[in-house]
């Protein structure tokens, strides 16, 4: 991660997908400070980081989130398949009240919950209308959280590609 902390680095897609040379808590940190310095400080033009298959937890999770606050370029982040619970969940919701550049997002095979599901929720039916794809297949929300997700369909006309399969 030090080389991609230089004022050089310039690149618009950066895949850490890592498979079964997972990073853990350790890369998920590292991760949300590349997003946060990165992008604060203008750096480069990355467009798309996909962390997915890296055993990042909720705790890395909040820390993704509170980091895309500030973001102003990110237009794209894959988590797919990884530990994000419902503080992580509930920080990226947080998030997307302020974030107005990311349009992709894949929360997918996660462990969030109906806490962090509702949170996320809420924000694509009130507030964010920048997010255009969003993936929250395969958590553990369970039916309670469906009337909500109907709604978000119905008033986010922003929203193109909604995928919610697989909840409990």
């Amino acid at each position: 991660f030090d080389v991609i902390m230089t004022k050089s680095f310039n690149v618009e897609a950066l895949y850490l997908d890592r498979g079964h040379k997972k990073f853990g808590d350790e890369g998920g940190l590292m991760s949300a400070r590349l997003i946060e310095d990165f992008f604060v400080l203008q750096f480069g033009n990355l467009l798309t980081l996909s962390l997915n298959s890296n055993c990042i937890s909720d705790e890395s999770g909040v820390a993704i989130g509170a980091a895309l606050k500030n973001n102003k370029v990110l237009q794209t982040l894959l988590l797919n398949d990884n530990q994000i619970g419902d503080d992580g969940a509930w920080e990226i919701g947080q998030s997307l009240a302020k974030n107005t550049s990311l349009l992709r997002l894949d929360l997918s095979k996660n462990y969030v919950q109906n806490r962090g599901g509702v949170r996320i929720g809420e924000v694509l039916r009130d507030e964010n209308r920048s997010l255009r794809w969003f993936n929250i297949s395969f958590n553990l929300m369970s039916d309670k959280v469906v009337p909500l997700y109907r709604e978000v369909i119905r008033k986010n006309k922003k929203l193109n590609t909604f995928t919610f399969e697989g909840n409990q």
